[in-house]
């Protein structure tokens, strides 16, 4: 795979995941609130979300190191933010714990915006490219 194919890949798969995750957080918030609870609450499970969310920010990063101002950067910036999510839980359980009661409290509407902003975002970048991508990636002549 080349370097496009893989962000473009890359987009469709994050876009699509954060999409679907957002719309399920609005449907069925009470539920992704007792299990994000029950999430930091064990910490065997916060461990296994940090292996998972090193791991996948760490494929990213060594297959994915674009740092362009236009959504490939936005992939490596999310693969970056996985990588820090990862090391946070397993450095710091306790304070995961109460960042995720904040984000629970008030932070939870934005957090589910921001996740529908992106996913729309990269999900459109990944399946209109090649056709945004005569613009968003210059040509080498």
């Amino acid at each position: 795979m080349d370097s496009m194919e893989v962000s473009v890949f890359l987009a469709k798969l994050i876009g699509l995941y954060l999409l679907i995750v957002s719309i399920l957080c609005v449907l069925r918030k009470h539920q992704i609130h007792l299990t994000g609870k029950e999430l930091v609450g064990s910490k065997s499970s916060l461990a296994v979300s940090a292996e998972i969310s090193l791991i996948l920010g760490l494929v990213i990063a060594v297959d994915h190191s674009v740092w362009q101002w236009d959504w490939r950067g936005l992939v490596t910036l999310i693969g970056y933010l996985l990588i820090l999510r990862g090391i946070l839980r397993f450095a710091f359980p306790n304070q995961v714990k109460k960042l995720a009661a904040h984000v629970f409290g008030g932070g939870f509407w934005v957090v589910c915006l921001i996740m529908f902003v992106i996913g729309v975002y990269l999900t459109y970048c990944g399946f209109a490219y090649p056709d945004i991508g005569q613009w968003a990636v210059p040509q080498a002549q």
